[in-house]
Parts: C-alpha cells; structure tokens; sequence
C-alpha cells in the first residue's frame, strides 16, 4: 500500500475551504475594528495549511483560469507536483460546476440564455 500524498489535515483544510468565501482571504475592517485599530485576517496558525486553503479557494472560485503563479505559490509553501495534483483533483470533485470534471477533463457548463438543458 502506497503512502497517501495528502496528509489528514491537508484534507479537512481543503473540505474547510469549500465553504469559506473568497473575502475570507483578505483582512476585514468593520467599523468596530477600524475605531478600536484591530485589523483582523483569519488565517490558519500553520503557514503551510494557510497556503493550501488560499489556493483551495482561488481553485474552487477561479478553475482552471487560476495563474500558475498560484501553483508556483503552493509550490513554495512545500507542495510537490503529485500534491498539487491531487489537490486540484479533490477540488474538481468537489466543484464540478467550475468547468472541470473529476477526471480533470475541461468542459462547457454555459449554454445561450433561453435555450433548453441538453439533451432536452
């Protein structure tokens, strides 16, 4: 039996990540916070884990239309290929609507305004 490529932490950070808005990835001022100086960003404790929920999200948001840049990111926060891969396999799983299917194949979920579902 082959060692998983994702670790059990790395897993729930991707599930926790399916829910999470893109805002949740800039600092938040509400007027309370901006009156009493507290400039607040939730972020996870561990950098690492930090790095896979920002790019789980901007997956999830962006599709295949994220910048390499962002893998170049994950890749510099210690994700190697087969992780990154794997991650944006789970993500696809999880997000079909994005444009990519499970397998990785890219497909079309647009049609003309108007026009019937296929196969209708």
């Amino acid at each position: 039996m082959s060692d998983p490529v994702l670790t059990d932490i790395e897993l729930v950070v991707i599930a926790l990540a399916r829910s999470d808005p893109l805002s949740s990835l800039t600092r938040r001022r509400s007027l309370v916070r901006q009156i009493f100086g507290d400039n607040v960003r939730q972020e996870l404790a561990s950098p690492r884990l930090e790095a896979l929920r920002r790019y789980a999200i901007l997956r999830r948001v962006h599709g295949t239309t994220l910048p390499e840049t962002e893998r170049g990111r994950l890749r510099e926060s210690g994700f190697d290929d087969p992780q990154t891969n794997e991650i944006d396999r789970l993500i696809a799983a999880q997000n079909p609507a994005r444009g990519i299917s499970p397998n990785g194949t890219i497909h079309s979920t647009t049609r003309r305004r108007g026009a019937p579902p296929a196969g209708r």
